[in-house]
């Protein structure tokens, strides 16, 4: 192969040095992104994680709570309802700690 010949990868684009890519626009890039890892960020992070959390712990308490009431007698259609409402309220606070420990442990490094 001569030196001025690019080599091609798996799927026949050219690769290496001379494959156009712009190096300061990759970088440029990875900064931007990684401004979103920030401190400034962290409480973003709680939140998000806690919005995706919540649904599935309200239900997961729900359903063990209904569970329990029906061990216990016919629940009605009123008492499900102020299950729900509870486990939602339950499932808020659990969510927000879980989702700010894990935040604080597994992007920063610290536990508190």
């Amino acid at each position: 192969m001569s030196s001025g010949a690019r080599e091609t990868g798996a799927r026949g684009r050219a690769t290496g040095p001379s494959d156009g890519a712009d190096p300061r626009r990759d970088l440029a890039k990875d900064l931007v992104l990684a401004e979103f890892f920030t401190r400034k960020y962290a409480l973003l992070w709680v939140l998000a994680l806690s919005l995706a959390l919540f649904r599935f712990v309200r239900d997961f308490i729900w359903v063990m709570a209904v569970r329990r009431a029906e061990r216990d007698g016919s629940p009605d259609e009123e008492r499900r309802i102020r299950l729900k409402r509870r486990a939602g309220a339950t499932s808020a606070l659990l969510s927000f700690v879980f989702s700010y420990l894990f935040v604080m442990h597994v992007l920063f490094g610290d536990g508190s």
